[in-house]
């Protein structure tokens, strides 16, 4: 497998990557945006990934030393690094290339790669939502540009694994084309005397042997290629349900927090009812405060007037003096407790004016908190409309995978139909037995070479 190029081709097949997951640079500028608010949690995101994934008990076995597992965590850092940079040039095209080589060089399937990814897309996603809290709408578009681009470099790494398929099935083809090559070449020297007869029936042999080969080599690629994407849609499509599942639970959740808001709302106001009631009263009472102030300011004057006329009443009037006199104190006695009710009502009236300043600020805090929570429902639901189109693709792939199938039990039964033909031309090489007996030994050297093909055959078959 060549290693990866930065010449015209590489250029176009980004280009086409890049337009077939949508991103763009609108994309790419919010992955950015995004990056320098997360720039500090890329070395844990890194060590979590890590640790996740030597915990697998499949994978876990790759990691024994700590040099490995150093290394696993300085290839997620940079790859994250890379990623949230906001440059999806050729440079991270190669590094995404670089990724799914290291995968197959290890001997790492498909599925694992994946979900690795929708466990590295989980908390993505989780951190866009606590990067971005005064705009939840901006958080979801973020979550959604970091989808597309780790789509694109999960395409890149399958490119790598269907690559080095086709690699390994150019090999296979290449060594029995030399095998059937020495073989033909053999039988050559040995049937040059042979009758036209002979003649034709190898020349049968070999669009025979040609067929085989290229059949052979059909099968191997099918069965490769629709095993592996078997395998990714169905762990896409696990993954996106996942998603869905979440995404809808989440809408309930924020429906559930409007409500309570729209119900605390309610409350408040009734609060703030009885509060302005409470003033309604204060203010009444205070009324009747003034009109005791006023019957006992009379009441002191009625009671001065009344003491001058028992002055002059002289010795008659030295009793009804007393009386007036205990009036004149009980006037001004009364006069000072108006002035302290006054002073309370006066507090009572400033408290309450404090009471409803506070309950209306406290209603206005609680639209806001709804104007967001249905901001946030907004931003779920399209969140979920995402998750829904990566669901129907995921169904897609998987689908077409079958249609794989399909073709390679096609291609079975023409193999079916090459080893009739076979059989047919080993009936007419039996008529002519006596006069190939001397070239039985360069037949059996072949039929050895033949055998060593049956091996990867049969691994490919199943």
């Amino acid at each position: 497998m060549s290693a990866p190029s930065f010449d015209a081709g590489a250029a176009a097949e980004r280009a086409e990557l890049l337009q077939l997951y949508g991103v763009d640079d609108a994309v790419v500028a919010q992955v950015a945006l995004f990056g320098q608010r997360a720039a500090g949690e890329v070395a844990g995101l890194a060590q979590r990934l890590s640790a996740h994934i030597q915990s697998h008990p499949l994978l876990g076995g790759y990691f024994h030393t700590a040099e490995q597992r150093a290394r696993l965590v300085g290839a997620w850092e940079g790859y994250l690094r890379s990623l949230l940079s906001g440059q999806m040039d050729l440079a991270h095209y190669a590094l995404a290339q670089r990724v799914g080589d290291a995968h197959v060089r290890v001997g790492l399937a498909p599925q694992h790669y994946i979900g690795a990814c929708a466990t590295l897309c989980a908390e993505l996603l989780g951190l866009a939502s606590a990067a971005f809290p005064e705009d939840q709408r901006l958080a979801g578009s973020v979550g959604a540009a970091l989808s597309r681009c780790m789509l694109f470099d999960m395409g890149v790494v399958m490119q790598r694994y269907s690559v080095a398929s086709s690699a390994a099935s150019e090999a296979l083809v290449a060594k029995l084309g030399r095998s059937i090559g020495a073989g033909s070449r053999d039988l050559q020297r040995g049937t040059s005397n042979l009758s036209g007869a002979i003649d034709v029936q190898s020349e049968a042999s070999h669009s025979q042997a040609s067929a085989i080969a290229e059949v052979t080599s059909t099968l191997s690629e099918l069965r490769q290629t629709s095993s592996q994407a078997l395998e990714q849609s169905q762990g896409l499509l696990q993954a996106a349900e996942r998603s869905m599942e979440a995404t809808s639970q989440g809408a309930e959740v924020v429906e559930a927090s409007v409500q309570g808001m729209q119900a605390i709302r309610d409350r408040v106001q009734v609060i703030q009812e009885k509060i302005l009631a409470l003033s309604d009263h204060t203010q009444q009472i205070g009324n009747i405060i003034s009109t005791v102030n006023e019957i006992a300011e009379q009441s002191k004057l009625l009671a001065l007037n009344a003491s001058i006329e028992a002055a002059r009443a002289g010795e008659f009037g030295k009793s009804f003096s007393v009386v007036a006199n205990e009036m004149r104190d009980l006037a001004e006695q009364s006069k000072q407790a108006t002035r302290q009710v006054r002073q309370l009502l006066s507090d009572i009236r400033e408290a309450t004016g404090a009471a409803v300043v506070a309950t209306e600020d406290g209603i206005a805090k609680v639209d806001d908190g709804q104007r967001l929570a249905a901001r946030s429902g907004q931003i779920m639901g399209e969140l979920g409309g995402v998750i829904a189109q990566s669901v129907d693709a995921s169904r897609l792939i998987a689908n077409a995978s079958r249609q794989q199938g399909t073709g390679v039990s096609q291609v079975a039964d023409a193999m079916v139909n090459i080893d009739g033909a076979v059989r047919s031309t080993a009936q007419g090489m039996e008529q002519v037995r006596v006069v190939v007996a001397e070239l039985s030994k360069l037949a059996q050297g072949m039929a050895a070479q033949v055998a060593d093909l049956e091996v990867p055959q049969a691994m490919a078959a199943r």
